[in-house]
């Protein structure tokens, strides 16, 4: 799902809202939790999950095309954690195992 389909999904489901609206809010709600991350936050959604900024160290790779080795730069990544409802939805046969 894209996030115009997200939006015309929630300006159905909204009968008092237009899309106009709907596309506001979710532009919001998004910049919120972006900022949120870009200042080191943990960003919790009940029922959905947790995001927080993992630091990826500087690094030795190798450039395929050539063979020679290069340093990458250190950066950050998004680690997601499901919630417990979203795994067992996704895996209903370890349901009741905690991981």
């Amino acid at each position: 799902m894209v996030k115009s389909e997200f939006i015309n999904l929630l300006a159905e489901k909204a009968e008092t809202l237009n899309y106009r609206e709907v596309d506001l809010i979710t532009n919001f709600m998004f910049r919120t939790l972006v900022n949120s991350l870009t200042q080191g936050d943990r960003v919790e959604i009940r029922g959905f999950g947790s995001m927080t900024l993992k630091k990826l160290n500087p690094r030795q790779a190798v450039n395929p095309q050539t063979g020679e080795k290069i340093w990458t730069n250190g950066r950050y990544k998004i680690h997601y954690k499901p919630s417990k409802n979203i795994r067992e939805k996704l895996n209903p046969e370890a349901k009741g195992t905690d991981q």
